[in-house]
C-alpha cells in the first residue's frame, strides 16, 4: 500500500508531457478561398461590379476569425456620407471547421484590387480580389 502511495505522489510531482486533450488537429490553421478563378495575384471577379459575395474559410472548430480591409465604400443617406469597410466584424467557424463571410465588391476608376484580411489568434491571411 505504501508503494502505491509513493508512486502516486511521484507521478503527481514529476508529471508527464502527455496531454490526452491535445492532438495534432489542434495545430492552428486558416484557409481562405472564393469560388472564382484564382492566380498568384488573387481571385478574379468577373461579374456585376456592385454586389456582395462569399468568402469561404476553414480554421479550428469554433475559432473566432476577425475580418478587416483597407478598402471601403461610401453611401449617402439623407445627404450625409456613410463610409464602411468592405468587410466587417468577426465570425466563428462551425464544429466542422468551416465558415463564410460576406464581402462587398465594387469597381471604381482607382480601385481594381480589393484586399481582405482574416485573422485568428495565431494566424493572419490576406485575400486579394481583382475586379475586371
Amino acid at each position: 500500500m505504501n508503494k502505491l502511495i509513493y508512486i502516486i505522489i511521484l507521478y503527481l510531482c514529476v508529471g508527464c508531457n502527455y496531454n490526452p486533450f491535445e492532438s495534432d488537429s489542434d495545430i492552428p490553421f486558416l484557409e481562405l478561398h472564393m469560388e472564382y478563378p484564382q492566380t498568384d495575384d488573387g481571385y478574379y471577379y468577373l461579374n456585376t461590379p456592385l454586389t456582395y459575395e462569399h468568402i469561404h474559410y476553414r480554421a479550428l472548430p469554433m475559432s473566432r476569425v476577425f475580418w478587416s480591409s483597407p478598402d471601403s465604400f461610401t453611401v449617402y443617406h439623407q445627404g450625409f456620407p456613410i463610409t464602411e469597410p468592405i468587410v466587417n466584424y468577426s465570425t466563428y467557424t462551425s464544429e466542422d471547421s468551416t465558415g463564410q463571410q460576406m464581402v462587398y465588391l465594387y469597381h471604381t476608376e482607382d480601385t481594381d484590387t480589393l484586399t481582405v484580411t482574416a485573422c485568428t489568434e495565431d494566424i493572419c491571411k490576406n485575400l486579394f480580389i481583382i475586379i475586371n
